[in-house]
């Protein structure tokens, strides 16, 4: 009979063998033997150890991870929620690392590196018992703490601000919801102080004086931390703010404590239990044990993508997660977007259940980790802020039961046959679980669905309603689905069929001939061909020029709802918010809806036009929606679509966790050991592209004066052969790219508004460019004049001047006012056809340049 080796062939007694006496192994060459004879596996038997030699690699598709690494626990479980295990823990309870040169690894760290890399994802397990893996969020929070690239800029407290947003941590929200609160400081004496100490600080009138400490806040461009502090003498007067170099530390609590009511002229004494709860000391206090209290707010991102590159079948769930103390354009990276857990067989509410478990350990618990800002370890506390979601998620997570309901809205209400035109009642955590009981509690199922008609919810069990979070004020409008995958969808939709052929070529014509400076998007391809296959980037740059494009062909109603509809495309894409604007934002909203009604009744019925009206409420709670938009972390779909559709697809959930979470673990190491380095060199690459110019290598001119326009204008004109290279580019202030003939808006200089020409750099060091000005026109009020677009007027000048390359703010978008001159005139275009040229006849629009008045596109996001 044969018998199999380690090679996999077969061998009879005539064949040479190489045999391993002690562990009754067979190999077919020397090398393969010597290479067991220094295994771990092999001086175990040596030892005398009976049991079988682990491996460090396992089928984990019929092998648990408790069960790969013997007693070491590396999943979450209902009655252990800690998610990391101690280094010193890990060496000795895997046993074949219990050696002292840790073989087969070289060293300690080594081996360490090797099992944080190449070790299996914590597993969860469904009520149905189907797996799926995910990346602790305890892990992904302690590894952003603990690199200094994200400690170091990473907001710790909210941000008060003279009434306008640009920022998560300007909201509404965060500044007055205890939840969200960093409840502690220290002194620069080394003393801790808490929200609800009572403390003794240096009023400005009444000297040494006690106080209770409310909440503790930064301001807008000031580093130092500001106190909010209930003054107390012998009266409760109110509350003041001082920074925390007036306080001098913590006091005695007053037996009693009496209430002014300056408006009510009277006093109001607290009794025993008031005094009680309103002395009450944080309940983080005692958790803290003497550690500093760090809050990391939390946004999580919920959706769904293609595991294949068609993006059209095999659907995928999956979950991310932000850190919201980030600035905005640091969230935007897709290197700031941690991947949390993916499935194709696992439904979200079922994913969701771990999460939720675990985001209320977060919230309510807190844990200890290393803070490479403070450089000490801190207890963490993570609340979630806020969940981004498209809409039928957002109906999913609210038990919704979706925009095809009577009851269509997820936030208030409103029902489609009476009111879908105005906000009803909001919805409410308390409200909706009130409701879901009265559904429960109907005898038979006929009525349960009555009732759930009657109220818009359905009774399924969802793990987020559990937590300390009201999902309904949690989860704001996102602007891709509802903005611009809405309305503006649908009016081009609606309009672009009603052209004729010969509109349809003056469109296309208009199109390309529209200047596209200052666009972050471009759209590509035939709109009035295309537009039914258009994704959401198209349709917002469609958004930014539709409103000039297509005036033309619409009549006076029409107008005025495409009009309607640019100003609420400008608000929901705004970067700035302010509370003054927000009565008038909302008018803005309301008069659209309105507008849709009169001339449009079509659409009044789709649940995003109505959702409209509840954008300025998000925005006072959030800040501006780019804040909370969901199209960066739309992208990073492409990368959990590009790991599975590049795998063998056996078990994608384990195989995509564990790249990312390499991917996450990796980054942390590099990011770590290049800290001091890598910011050098960041800083010298910065400087390089604020400069932003490389020309006039062998110019001899070593100064010019900012009023010199001639010599400029001389070097415009200067070729490769005169030893001079002008730059027809520069760098602006927000990062983007101006080219030669942009319209750029300008900082301290004699005009606002300036067309690039070129910039220059000489030997000195000095940077300038040379720009074309513009004026604004205003009457005699001193407003701007506006077209019938309601976008200012302005006019280019002959006036030619150089201004410091620092004082480009960014490109800004402007359109032609047309005349009569401006006409269509038919073109030639010649292309390529089976290797031939091929020729035929294109409709053109011609601008009159000679025509120097334009418009400030204020459309343009």
């Amino acid at each position: 009979m044969t018998k199999r080796h380690r090679g996999g062939k077969t061998f009879t007694g005539d064949r040479d063998v190489f045999r391993c006496h002690v562990c009754d192994e067979t190999f077919s060459r020397q090398y393969n033997l010597s290479r067991h004879l220094s295994s771990a596996s092999h001086k175990l038997f040596e030892e005398g150890d009976d049991a079988p030699a682990p491996t460090l690699f396992t089928n984990e598709t019929d092998v648990n991870d408790e069960q790969s690494y013997g007693s070491l626990n590396l999943h979450q479980s209902d009655e252990d929620d800690h998610l990391f295990v101690d280094l010193d823990d890990l060496l000795s309870e895997v046993h074949f690392l219990d050696v002292q040169d840790y073989h087969p690894f070289p060293n300690k760290v080594f081996a360490l590196l090797y099992f944080m890399l190449q070790g299996p994802r914590p597993v969860c397990f469904t009520a149905k018992h189907i797996p799926f893996y995910m990346i602790s969020l305890t892990e992904i929070v302690a590894r952003g703490l603990a690199n200094p690239k994200i400690s170091n800029i990473l907001t710790r407290f909210p941000v008060r601000t003279e009434g306008h947003y640009t920022e998560l941590y300007h909201g509404r929200c965060w500044n007055t919801d205890p939840r969200f609160r960093t409840p502690m400081v220290n002194l620069s004496c080394g003393a801790s102080i808490f929200v609800r100490d009572v403390v003794t600080f240096e009023h400005p009138y009444l000297g040494s004086t006690k106080g209770l400490v409310t909440h503790f806040f930064l301001k807008e461009g000031c580093t130092n931390v500001f106190a909010a502090i209930d003054v107390l003498v012998d009266v409760l007067y109110g509350n003041m703010e001082l920074p925390l170099s007036c306080i001098h530390g913590v006091a005695a609590a007053p037996q009693c404590i009496v209430r002014w009511h300056g408006e009510e002229d009277r006093f109001e004494r607290f009794d025993s239990e008031v005094t009680v709860q309103y002395l009450t000391p944080h309940p983080i206090k005692g958790k803290a044990a003497g550690r500093k209290v760090v809050m990391v707010p939390l946004i999580l991102f919920s959706d769904d993508t293609s595991g294949n590159r068609s993006k059209k079948w095999h659907k995928f769930e999956s979950y991310y997660l932000l850190l919201a103390g980030l600035p905005r354009k640091e969230n935007m990276q897709h290197v700031n977007i941690h991947f949390i857990c993916t499935s194709d067989s696992v439904t979200p509410l079922e994913m969701a259940e771990p999460i939720a478990r675990e985001l209320a350990t977060l919230e309510n618990e807190g844990f200890e980790v290393f803070d490479a800002y403070s450089n000490e370890n801190v207890l963490v506390v993570a609340p979630l802020l806020l969940v981004i979601c498209d809409n039928p998620r957002a109906s999913e997570l609210l038990n919704h039961l979706g925009s095809a309901a009577n009851m269509f809205c997820s936030l208030c209400e409103a029902n489609k046959r009476d009111t879908p035109h105005v906000v009803c009642e909001t919805r409410t955590l308390e409200r909706s679980l009130q409701q879901m009981a009265v559904i429960r509690s109907q005898p038979t199922q006929e009525k349960r669905n009555a009732m759930q008609t009657a109220f818009g919810l359905r009774t399924v069990d969802n793990p987020m309603l559990d937590i300390k979070v009201d999902m309904y004020r949690s989860i704001p409008l996102e602007m891709l689905h509802t903005m611009v995958l809405g309305p503006i969808k649908y009016l081009l939709q609606i309009w672009m069929p009603t052209l004729s052929k010969v509109q349809k070529e003056e469109v296309l014509a208009r199109v390309k001939a529209f200047s596209t400076s200052g666009f972050k998007v471009r759209m590509y391809g035939n709109v009035c061909h295309y537009y039914q296959s258009f994704v959401g980037r198209y349709f917002k740059a469609w958004a930014q020029m539709a409103v000039f494009i297509l005036s033309p062909y619409l009549d006076d109603a029409q107008k005025k709802v495409l009009l309607s509809l640019s100003k609420v495309f400008r608000i929901a894409y705004c970067n700035y918010f302010t509370e003054e604007l927000s009565t008038e934002w909302e008018g803005i909203c309301e008069e659209f809806v309105l507008t849709a009604k009169r001339c449009l009744p079509e659409i009044l019925m789709k649940p995003k036009v109505h959702l409209l009206l509840h954008l300025v409420n998000y925005m006072q709670d959030f800040g501006p929606s780019s804040a909370f938009g969901a199209e960066r972390c739309e992208s990073f779909n492409a990368s959990v679509r590009a790991q599975n559709v590049n795998s063998n697809r056996l078990a994608p959930s384990r195989d995509i966790s564990r790249h990312f979470a390499v991917q996450q673990h990796i980054r942390h190491i590099c990011d770590i050991g290049s800290t001091q380095e890598g910011n050098n060199v960041l800083e010298h690459h910065q400087k390089t592209l604020e400069l932003g110019v490389v020309g006039l290598p062998h110019q001899t001119i070593e100064d010019l004066s900012s009023n010199d326009t001639s010599t400029v204008v001389q070097l415009v004109h200067c070729t490769a052969d005169d030893g001079v290279s002008p730059h027809k580019g520069i760098i602006s202030q927000d990062g983007e790219l101006v080219r030669s003939g942009d319209f750029i808006e300008l900082a301290s200089c004699q005009a606002k508004y300036a067309i690039f020409l070129v910039a220059c750099k000489l030997i000195s060091g000095r940077t300038f460019c040379l720009v074309q000005g513009c004026d604004t026109l205003c009457a005699s009020s001193g407003q701007p004049i506006l077209n019938t677009y309601d976008c200012p007027l302005i006019t280019v000048t002959r006036t030619l001047f150089t201004v410091d390359c620092n004082c480009v703010q960014r490109a800004v978008s402007v359109v032609h006012e047309c005349l009569e001159s401006c006409k269509f005139e038919q073109g030639a275009s010649t292309r390529r056809i089976e290797r031939q040229r091929s020729s035929e006849a294109i409709l053109t629009f011609k601008h009159d340049w000679n025509n120097m008045l334009y418009c400030l596109n204020v459309y343009c996001v």
